[in-house]
């Protein structure tokens, strides 16, 4: 039997060929992450069953699905998607899918559905447990980051208020919305500035900007479709971290609040950096609540130390993949460390927002930066008590 897997995340795509070589290890598989690629092969070779995710990088599983179908009209097309919803069924049925599964999925489920797929539900008696195929939660978050990163809602309630947007819109309440919701925030920016650099504009740093420059629909069918693509934090432990993080931002911004106040800087790029502060633990979050959808346990105490030990390089790389402009990487790194040389007033007063909110512990390092910037020492003066 030819089976064809084209998937480019590595590590479902791994799975899915661990699964099959259990069920039938005659078959002969055929690996891919390009439509490119899966189609050349297809000329070559006729299919028994096609496995293929619905976004690839160059183009859309869809397209596979419809050669398979002409060169191997007996196959069995299954499409692996996240995007549930009616015009993606439709465009489905008239490529010739026969199945469809949605992301996520729970690993025994995902097995008993290939087995019967395969006329092999005996074997399913002999698969290895679901957790020795994904391995554990290290192992997984390791692997993650090799791949494309996202960030999750953090909560069903913020998912659902995602896809009623426009029933509720009034631009105060989405600029607080977005704040709130790190990964709209990250898209946001990211979809403002793909297109302020085609037309060669300076680029987009602020929330409330992203909104003005895209405009309401463009915000609202963004919106939409997040809430359709991404997952929400349901697990309480995930959601009460996430909450923990809120907390933390909202003192940063109360801090930011009554320094801007004293100096002229622009505000908008200070608070889009704190939204940011956190990407890493938020990216971090979501790969443990996909973690969980795979059916797999993540303890309630372990939550924290992967935090601490997975947020830096998530959020490394997630700032790198959706291009996260170097001036709000800066102001995001001053809330940690500031620079070695004497630092922007903005980067300054980051800083001193962080030192002040607890953010991070306070010292002498507090005074020499408020005197940087002509404010007296904390000790005779406090934000606080403006």
């Amino acid at each position: 039997m030819n089976i064809m897997i084209v998937e480019d995340d590595h590590w479902i795509s791994d799975l899915l060929q661990q699964i099959i070589r259990h069920l039938m290890p005659a078959a002969q598989l055929y690996c891919f992450n390009e439509v490119m690629l899966a189609k050349n092969q297809l000329k070559r070779t006729p299919i028994n069953l096609l496995i293929s995710d619905l976004r690839l990088p160059d183009g859309s599983g869809l397209d596979v699905a419809a050669d398979a179908r002409r060169s191997s009209p007996e196959s069995t097309r299954i499409l692996i998607t996240a995007h549930i919803d009616r015009e993606t069924v439709v465009a489905a049925r008239k490529a010739g899918i026969t199945e469809v599964i949605a992301k996520p999925f729970k690993i025994d489920d995902l097995m008993a559905r290939l087995a019967r797929t395969l006329n092999q539900e005996q074997a399913i008696s002999d698969v290895a447990p679901a957790g020795s195929l994904i391995g554990d939660v290290t192992v997984f978050l390791k692997e993650r980051l090799k791949q494309p990163l996202q960030l999750a809602w953090s909560a069903p309630l913020a998912q659902q208020q995602a896809a009623e947007m426009q029933t509720w819109i009034t631009e105060n309440d989405v600029i607080e919305f977005v704040h709130q919701q790190p990964l709209l925030a990250l898209v946001l920016i990211n979809r403002t500035n793909k297109q302020t650099l085609n037309r060669g504009d300076a680029p987009c740093l602020g929330i409330q900007e992203a909104f003005k420059y895209l405009g309401e629909k463009t915000f609202c069918e963004l919106a939409q479709r997040l809430s359709r693509t991404r997952v929400a934090l349901t697990t309480p432990a995930l959601r009460q971290a996430h909450e923990a993080l809120s907390l933390k931002q909202t003192a940063l911004r109360e801090a930011l609040g009554k320094l801007v106040t004293h100096h002229a800087v622009a505000q908008g790029p200070l608070n889009a950096a704190i939204t940011f502060g956190f990407l890493g633990e938020c990216a971090v979050l979501s790969a443990l609540q996909q973690f969980i959808n795979y059916g797999q346990p993540v303890a309630d105490e372990t939550v924290e130390q992967l935090l601490n030990e997975f947020a830096p390089a998530f959020g490394n790389r997630i700032k790198i993949q959706l291009k996260l402009p170097f001036l709000l990487r800066e102001l995001t790194g001053s809330l940690f460390q500031m620079p070695q040389a004497r630092p922007r007033k903005d980067l300054i007063i980051m800083r001193i927002a962080a030192l002040e909110s607890g953010f991070v512990d306070a010292g002498e390092e507090l005074n020499q930066l408020r005197r940087w910037i002509g404010l007296p020492n904390a000790t005779s003066f406090s934000v606080a008590d403006e």
